[in-house]
């Protein structure tokens, strides 16, 4: 189906109109620019979560091309009373409550609020919920996610490529003749074309919970409103 172009200034009201529409994003301290349906997001929110709602959000909007997240993470009456030392208390203490993570194989280290975490998981679902866990923490600014992925069986390459494809057939969001799959030790690249930014994370989704996956690249390019 043909989609018609749209302007810059149609982008930018609707991305706009997004993120005030969204109540986990306090869109008055966001500022937003559009060039050639390439859109910056500028400003400063409470939270990691709130600021990757504010990327999603963008890309939901009919026409952007591109997300350039040059938004900064400030909490609300400073981190004075929050240590690096505490809130490193507080990550592991979060990792440990979790049921589907191994708390034995997880570390953090804690640098100006900014999070590292290190161990290992044995999936690589695992290893983006432990992420999403610790961003959403107060006084958390960033966080680099260096877990190791190591399953806890062997799976041929073929194998997984089979099952992330099929995965990707039952979906019935999905158009997978366009999405090429790719499995390399472990490690799944997504590339071709998606008929939209959901559609594009739906596929990352679909590979990310495949077992024996230790990694995934996406690719995907999203059909232009040309």
């Amino acid at each position: 189906m043909a989609r018609s172009a749209r302007s810059d200034e149609e982008i930018k009201r609707d991305v706009v109109d997004q993120l005030y529409w969204d109540a986990r994003v306090d869109a008055s301290k966001v500022e937003v620019r559009v060039d050639g349906g390439r859109v910056r997001l500028t400003g400063a929110l409470p939270s990691l979560l709130a600021r990757r709602a504010a990327v999603m959000d963008t890309w939901d909007v009919a026409g952007v091309e591109h997300v350039e997240d040059a938004m900064n993470v400030i909490y609300p009456g400073g981190r004075d009373e929050l240590t690096d030392d505490l809130l490193r208390e507080n990550v592991l203490t979060a990792l440990g409550w979790s049921p589907d993570l191994e708390s034995e194989t997880l570390d953090a280290q804690v640098q100006g609020g900014r999070v590292t975490i290190v161990g290992m998981v044995n999936a690589f679902w695992k290893k983006a919920l432990a992420e999403e866990i610790v961003k959403g923490l107060r006084g958390v600014l960033d966080v680099a996610n260096h877990l190791a992925v190591v399953p806890l069986h062997d799976m041929l390459d073929r194998t997984i490529a089979e099952s992330v494809e099929a995965a990707l057939e039952r979906n019935a969001l999905l158009d997978p003749s366009g999405v090429t799959v790719e499995v390399h030790d472990g490690v799944v690249t997504l590339s071709g074309l998606a008929d939209s930014p959901a559609a594009a994370r739906l596929a990352y989704l679909a590979a990310t919970y495949t077992p024996g996956v230790i990694n995934v690249h996406n690719q995907l390019i999203v059909r232009p409103y040309r």
